[in-house]
């Protein structure tokens, strides 16, 4: 008031007046807007300018995702009885003898990933039915599958149990005494690192799947002391290129340095690989025979042959064409399941049976047949979907270098 009146009597304020004067004008709008943000949600009472409650949300959430990830799980997280069994018993020993009886023994030696089996008579066998396999899922058998590098079982010890190995993946190398005689189903299975194998003279019986899906082994030789041998024993080893059997074998062969193995009696081969050659005395191709040979590009099937069994070809997947011969009859099912490369496949009208799903899953496919509608190899493609083209042949005169036969394919 004092400097109102001294403005309208003419006098001047003085400096320091004019400098009170607009400090207390901005104390006064300072408290408006703080007043207006705080009942806006803006800002608190004392001044502090607050985040918007979005973001404020948002940091909440993100301190209580962190107190659960790194505090309240990994209380809660249980160590997997393998990792736990890998850090505290990797060297470790116990009874491995059928029913558990302690007559046969193990011993594992985690320095150099050695497994010893020794004792005298039939191991235990890791089927699933028995509670599952070994390697932390199977509490009698508690070595860890994939430290082993190699395997003695040594003299005493009759046979090797089924299931017994499977999944060992850094096994390398196996040595079996001359006491064993008999190798159980699946024994070896998926030993991916295993490349070769010594079967010993005493071993009259290799289980089914033994040494299924062992990519790595590349050459296997069957004593003339085996006489049986299970379906797919070879099974999927898509890097074997030698099969050879003892010229001693009553039960099997491998005429003609074919790289397979032949029943003698029936004249069926039961297992190829990717170098096999069959031999013109073959009559059948059994099951599983060349199942999972991936490096298999081409095959002759010659025309003693007159059945091909289930899955015999099953995921051949680099074979690309093949030609069945007039003395097939029939054709089994899944016998060319999953060969995906395979583009072409001529199938004369001698075939009178074709199985469920003979060429599942060949996307390329295309059947090569007489162009006779009433007969098998027509039908059946029809049927499912596969794809048909008619043959003719027609002969013509030619020069030197070109083959005077030749075949035309007419797509129908």
């Amino acid at each position: 008031k004092m400097i109102k009146r001294l403005t309208k009597w003419g006098g001047g304020a003085s400096q320091q007046d004019k400098v009170n004067t607009e400090n207390s004008d901005r104390k006064v709008t300072a408290r408006k807007v703080r007043k207006l943000n705080y009942k806006n949600g803006i800002a608190s009472k004392k001044g502090f300018t607050s985040l918007p409650v979005f973001v404020l949300f948002f940091f909440a959430v993100l301190l209580y995702a962190s107190i659960l990830f790194f505090v309240v799980l990994p209380q809660n997280i249980q160590t997997p009885p393998q990792n736990k069994m890998a850090a505290s018993a990797l060297d470790c020993s116990g009874p491995c003898g059928e029913n558990g009886d302690d007559n046969v023994t193990y011993t594992f030696d985690s320095s150099t990933g050695e497994l010893t089996i020794s004792g005298t008579g039939a191991m235990e066998s890791a089927l699933p039915e028995l509670g599952g396999l070994f390697s932390g899922r199977y509490q009698d058998f508690p070595w860890i599958s994939e430290y082993i590098k190699r395997v003695t079982i040594e003299n005493g010890v009759t046979n090797i149990g089924d299931v017994i190995f499977e999944g060992c993946i850094n096994l390398a190398n196996i040595t079996i005494s001359d006491s064993v005689t008999s190798i159980g189903y699946a024994a070896f299975r998926d030993c991916s690192s295993l490349t070769s194998i010594t079967i010993p003279d005493s071993v009259t019986s290799i289980g089914n799947y033994a040494f299924d899906c062992c990519s790595g082994l590349t050459s296997i030789t069957i004593t003339d002391s085996v006489t049986y041998i299970g379906d797919g024993a070879f099974n999927s080893c898509s890097g074997l290129t030698s099969i050879t059997v003892a010229s001693g074998n009553t039960k099997y062969d491998s005429r003609g340095d074919c790289n397979a193995i032949i029943e003698t009696e029936t004249d069926t081969l039961i297992s190829g690989c990717n170098n096999t050659e069959i031999p013109a005395t073959v009559t059948s191709i059994g099951d599983i025979a060349f199942s999972g040979c991936t490096g298999l590009t081409n095959i002759t099937i010659p025309d003693s042959v007159t059945s091909i069994s289930n899955y015999a070809f099953w995921d051949c997947i680099n074979l690309t064409s093949i030609t069945i011969p007039d003395s097939v009859t029939s054709i089994g099912e899944y016998a060319f399941a999953c060969c995906s490369g395979l583009t072409s496949i001529t199938i004369p009208d001698s075939v009178t049976s074709i199985g469920d799903d003979a060429f599942w899953d060949c996307i390329n496919l295309t059947i090569i047949g007489s162009g006779d509608e009433t007969k098998t190899p027509y039908l059946y493609a029809k049927e499912n979907g596969i794809n048909y083209a008619s043959k003719a042949s027609i002969k013509i005169d030619v020069t030197t270098n070109v083959p005077r036969d030749f075949v035309i394919y007419i797509l129908d």
